[in-house]
């Protein structure tokens, strides 16, 4: 049942007097009975969105002149306030748009380095956010309104890249959130992720937080991962790249945020072969500083190749004659370089870190000639031979302690290799036995 002292506070609008208290019970009166949450804002919609939207017009105010920091509590308490009586009000959040603009440069003050994680304004800026959230959420016209704050502006007017800096996860997540529904089934303002400055630098600083994330705040990554989706749904074969591209820097081959987008393709939606195969070849050329992003792209590759054995639909993946030489050919020069490096290597840490990145590499390089062998046959057996390729092969299959996975796979594409093919048979006959490699403890 709506009480008269619930008429009466919202029909107050000498906010500077109305004290915290009378707001506490007004939103645990409201939350406390659902049948009220729903009954009181259609009954009195235009009271609420008018003391809504005057109250948040009166803290900007009191931001822009100096003295937000006075009313620090009571304008943390009218966001909590905002989010539980808008959410999930459709017609609220039509009248309540004016709010809107207010919020968002409140949230432009709150957010200053000197207070965007301190105590006093940890709070107002997550429920501001959570408010902003359910005061857009589902309503075209109010994200379009938005968006074009938060995104669509310069790059010094944008408080969405200031709240980004917080160390706050929790608050992390709730700007994650207002992303991820902002975007939601919005091709244009997907798009704006990728093609505007403070769209590609949202995507940055959430994407170079990815590792991060998922170690210490599971649920955060996967709102991100979430995002990147949304983005690759609207045409993998043409957004993937575009995703990829917008995250280059000039000083890096490649760079923090584009190896976040490789580790996330890697383990959802697969890109197209010429996305893989583009970036197979071009981290060749720079392997010292891609090789994690060349690991990956070779299990990406591998994974299609076994996802198409036997299937005829080559739109979904297609590796020409001629690509399928390269790439053959240029993994059997790594091969080759890599085991000439082994022959060398120094002892030492950093001599095993290198050796265990080789190895990586090694694997997955030994993994991805198997599965061409499959899918190509003997024209990629006859090719592997015809480079000394075996021999480079056979030469990881030899006992190594502190490699037995890369002699496991390189028996098995020994296998292929030797699979109805008399030539190559023919010189595995004529190879020297297999030797054993110890290592003395480090």
């Amino acid at each position: 049942m709506i009480e008269q002292e619930d008429l009466r506070l919202i029909s107050r609008f000498d906010f500077d007097q109305i004290d915290v208290d009378s707001l506490e019970r007004f939103i645990s009166h409201v939350n406390g009975d659902c049948s009220l949450r729903q009954e009181f804002p259609r009954k009195h919609p235009q009271a609420i969105s008018d003391w809504l939207n005057h109250g948040w017009k009166f803290i900007a105010e009191r931001f822009r002149d100096g003295s937000g920091e006075s009313i620090v509590k009571f304008s943390t308490t009218w966001a909590r306030l905002s989010r539980d009586t808008v959410g999930g009000m459709n017609s609220l959040q039509d009248s309540c748009r004016p709010a809107i603009d207010h919020l968002i440069q409140i949230l432009w003050f709150t957010s200053a380095i000197a207070r965007l994680d301190h105590d006093d304004f940890r709070d107002l800026n997550r429920y501001g956010i959570q408010a902003l959230s359910n005061l857009v959420t589902s309503n075209p016209v109010s994200l379009e309104y938005a968006w074009d704050l938060l995104v669509n502006c310069e790059e010094r007017q944008s408080a969405l890249l200031r709240l980004l800096y917080t160390q706050d996860h929790r608050l992390l997540l709730t700007i994650s959130v207002l992303v991820l529904n902002s975007v939601y089934k919005s091709p244009q303002r997907i798009q704006s992720l990728t093609q505007t400055p403070i769209g590609k630098s949202v995507m940055t600083m959430l994407l170079e937080r990815l590792d991060s994330l998922l170690d210490d705040v599971d649920v955060v990554f996967e709102v991100v991962v979430n995002l990147i989706r949304q983005i690759i749904d609207i045409d993998p074969n043409s957004q993937i790249p575009l995703l990829y591209e917008s995250q280059a820097t000039p000083s890096q081959k490649l760079s923090p945020a584009q190896l976040s987008i490789l580790k996330v393709l890697d383990c959802s939606t697969l890109p197209c072969s010429a996305f893989l195969v583009d970036k197979f070849l071009k981290f060749t050329k720079s392997l010292e500083d891609c090789w994690q992003g060349f690991v990956l792209v070779a299990d990406m590759l591998i994974h299609q190749l076994e996802k198409m054995q036997g299937a005829c639909d080559e739109k979904i993946f297609r590796l020409d004659d001629n690509e399928s030489k390269e790439v053959v050919t240029i993994s059997i020069q790594i091969l080759q370089g890599l085991s000439t490096d082994d022959t060398s290597s120094e002892k030492g840490q950093d001599s095993q870190n290198q050796q265990r990145k080789n190895t990586q590499i090694k694997i997955s390089l030994v993994k991805l000639l198997t599965a061409l062998v499959d899918f190509k046959g003997k024209s990629v057996q006859d090719l592997i031979r015809e480079l000394n390729g075996i021999a480079i092969i056979l030469g990881f299959t030899k006992l190594d302690d502190q490699a037995p996975y890369l002699r496991e796979h390189s028996l098995f594409l020994i296998r292929y290799l030797l699979r109805e093919n008399l030539e190559n048979q023919e010189i595995v006959k004529n190879m020297r036995p297999i030797t054993i490699t110890k290592h003395s403890p480090v």
